[in-house]
């Protein structure tokens, strides 16, 4: 219930060397510094226990574990979908219609082959700003995105071992897509509340392909994350 709020504060703070006004800030920050710490201090604690270090794999790399953790991950964002869809005033064929394509389109895309090799410095940038697209949107993972482009293991070994380069040109990314995304979503959210939500709800539900539990490899630095094909065994 505070996906318009988390827009709308990131979009205030990005609109203060326009208007420079410090009292417009108080409430943006005061929701976004307590909301940031939990996201910071979350991914620290949750990516080592899922993840881990090499010589020791987390359960999200364990096929035994794994399965059960994409499968309360996947019933997690089946039954958010109610939430975004019951927001949408009076919905109609056309929001049917508008979240049946996002979640086809959310679907392909999420079946796109993986990047196994090692990305070059200046991908980063670019890993940053789809990243961060994707985290603004309920439902697409921003690591999911980073595995897509081979970038997961990168960035996740960067913030555990304190090495700043790699986050920076990651973090410039991730600026350039907060000034050109946020304004164009608090516009969307505030002129076209029904439409957007209907393209949320169907972006969820497409992403429900990457978060299927029976999957042929369960390894999120490079791996293939597709769901198994009809015939494949399934992980005991």
């Amino acid at each position: 219930g505070i996906y318009r709020q988390l827009i709308g504060s990131i979009a205030a703070v990005l609109e203060f060397p326009l208007q420079r006004d410090s009292a417009a800030l108080r409430t943006p920050l005061g929701f976004l510094l307590p909301l940031g710490l939990g996201i910071v201090a979350a991914y620290w604690l949750v990516s080592r226990l899922l993840i881990g270090p090499a010589e020791s794999p987390g359960i999200l790399l364990q096929p035994g574990s794994a399965v059960l953790c994409y499968g309360l991950f996947t019933g997690l964002v089946a039954a958010s979908l109610r939430e975004p869809w019951r927001r949408i005033p009076a919905p109609g064929q056309e929001h049917l219609l508008l979240a049946g394509v996002a979640a086809v389109a959310t679907f392909i895309v999420l079946g796109l082959p993986f990047a196994t090799r090692t990305p070059e410095n200046w991908m980063l940038p670019v890993g940053g700003a789809l990243a961060l697209t994707a985290m603004l949107l309920p439902g697409i993972s921003g690591s999911l995105v980073l595995v897509m482009l081979g970038q997961y293991a990168m960035i996740a070994g960067a913030v555990h071992d304190l090495k700043p380069l790699p986050l920076l040109w990651f973090g410039s990314g991730g600026l350039i897509a907060a000034l050109v995304v946020v304004p164009r979503l608090q516009r969307q959210l505030t002129e076209r509340p029904g439409r957007m939500l209907a393209l949320l709800t169907g972006v969820m539900a497409g992403s429900l392909r990457a978060l299927w539990p029976w999957k042929a490899s369960y390894d999120v630095r490079g791996g293939n994350l597709s769901p198994l094909g009809v015939g494949e065994n399934w992980p005991e």
